[in-house]
């Protein structure tokens, strides 16, 4: 078969976040074990000093891969009103362009894009023979307006566009049990078109579990030591950043000082500012909170292994992936009741409400202290 995928959330600001990794580890699983197929990687080239080093790494890694460079007119996204016919011209030509290639299947690795970044992901626009499939994560935005669409009427408008296009897939790839049954719900998608893949950590968790010289040179780099409370995500409003951070603050000062919390991810500087904010104000520790920006996949393995706990107080996720990897990597989870997460952590004394600030600084102080706790957890 001839398999195109549309592999531009590895060019959007999705490749900084779980959705990139996702994508990359699955197209390289792909083209590892489906030889027998003639796979064809379609990228856009909008993102012109971009779209050579990814055509470049794939071939370099996988010879004979084939890239489908797409050249589409720009600007085009959605968050300039003035791009709306560029958009709209572009999907057209996108899907005219793929439909050159004469594939058995087109599928989308993340079909919500382009608010931000000149990503073109339509579908149905054009009449095809072929099936265009898509992998589905949340419906977010959809289920809390008042955080993510009522403030910003462009993004609402390109959000419902987008949905639209995606209930036109004829096949959609769900990352959880959850979501799947959050598209069959909420946009009345039909069930027997939702398959259900849940997701599996990097295999560079697991492959750091045994070294643990590597481990401390990896954290003493980041002038940490084992002990520290982890999250690693965004700073959204569903990430709950907020919460976690006055939870830590109302913890015992001693505990504090012996388990800093450290955070790790692509978050606005105004997003950090605002949390910093909280600390100054809620605890005299303030050295004892770290942002540590964007890692490299290696570097995060060892920080899932060198933490006391991993804590992840979102209250919607699609999967919740992080809690996953450091499950993987052997640390002690606790994470939110909500959601996605009770499924993939699996223990419900791990589990707290996300809305209650008393209750995460609980259930902090006791993986911090509560050692057959802890123990249970790994």
């Amino acid at each position: 078969m001839k398999l195109v995928f549309d592999i531009q959330s590895l060019q959007s600001a999705s490749r900084l976040r779980g959705i990139g990794r996702y994508t990359h580890s699955l197209i390289t699983a792909l083209i590892e074990s489906h030889q027998e197929h003639e796979i064809i990687l379609l990228v856009s080239g909008a993102f012109c000093d971009d779209h050579p080093r990814l055509v470049a790494e794939f071939e370099d890694l996988y010879p004979g891969t084939q890239c489908a460079v797409c050249l589409l007119p720009g600007p085009s996204s959605a968050d300039h009103p003035e791009n709306r016919l560029r958009e709209s011209v572009s999907e057209l030509m996108r899907e005219a362009f793929i439909a050159e290639l004469e594939p058995d299947l087109v599928h989308i690795f993340s079909a919500l894009e382009g608010y931000a970044d000149n990503v073109v992901t339509s579908i149905g626009r054009l009449d095809t023979d072929y099936p265009v499939t898509a992998t589905f994560y949340d419906l977010i935005p959809l289920l809390n307006p008042d955080q993510y669409l009522n403030t910003n009427a462009a993004f609402k408008a390109h959000y419902g566009k987008q949905l639209d296009s995606l209930r036109r897939a004829d096949g959609l790839l769900a990352i959880s049990q959850f979501s799947g049954a959050e598209v069959a719900e909420h946009l009345a998608y039909p069930k027997e078109k939702v398959a259900v893949a849940s997701l599996g950590p990097l295999s560079v968790v697991e492959a750091v579990a045994d070294d643990e010289a590597r481990t401390l040179a990896a954290l003493a780099s980041s002038q940490l030591s084992p002990g520290f409370l982890l999250y690693v995500g965004g700073s959204d409003a569903r990430k709950n950043l907020p919460r976690l951070i006055e939870a830590w603050c109302a913890l015992p000062p001693a505990l504090q000082a012996a388990h800093p919390l450290v955070l790790v991810g692509s978050m606005p500087s105004r997003d950090v500012e605002m949390l910093l904010h909280i600390v100054k104000k809620k605890t005299a520790e303030h050295g004892e909170v770290r942002f540590l920006g964007q890692v490299t996949d290696d570097e995060l393995a060892h920080l899932y292994k060198g933490c006391s706990a991993f804590v992840f107080p979102s209250w919607h996720e699609g999967f919740g992936l992080p809690a996953l990897e450091a499950m993987a990597a052997g640390a002690a989870v606790i994470a939110a009741n909500t959601s996605s997460l009770p499924e993939v952590v699996g223990e419900p004394e791990a589990l707290f409400d996300p809305f209650s600030v008393e209750e995460i600084s609980a259930k902090l102080e006791q993986v911090l202290t509560d050692q057959v706790f802890v123990q249970k957890l790994r």
